[in-house]
């Protein structure tokens, strides 16, 4: 992720471009294996890297196999607008 991160910047010429990770679901209830790994790499490199923020998923509405439901997709969206207004100094998006 930092490697897709600095191609990215470097790509775009843009060297303090914004990102927000959705941090991936932890499906089942636990946290083990790679997606422990993955979550964990996530945050560590949000929290390391300059405009870089994360927010997590696992509250969110979702069906049994892990897909989110509509009220869940838009919330989602809600917290990518808000995690880019955070690195940015926009306003901020309010879910309620």
């Amino acid at each position: 992720m930092t490697a897709f991160i600095a191609h990215m910047r470097a790509k775009f010429k843009t060297p303090e471009m914004p990102f927000v990770i959705a941090r991936v679901l932890n499906f089942y209830g636990g946290e083990t294996g790679q997606a422990k790994i993955v979550r964990n790499a996530q945050v560590k490199i949000a929290e390391s890297t300059a405009n870089v923020t994360w927010f997590e998923t696992d509250t969110l509405e979702r069906e049994n196999h892990g897909h989110y439901h509509s009220k869940g997709l838009v919330t989602i969206g809600h917290r990518f607008a808000t995690g880019y207004a955070e690195i940015t100094g926009g306003a901020a998006y309010n879910e309620k």
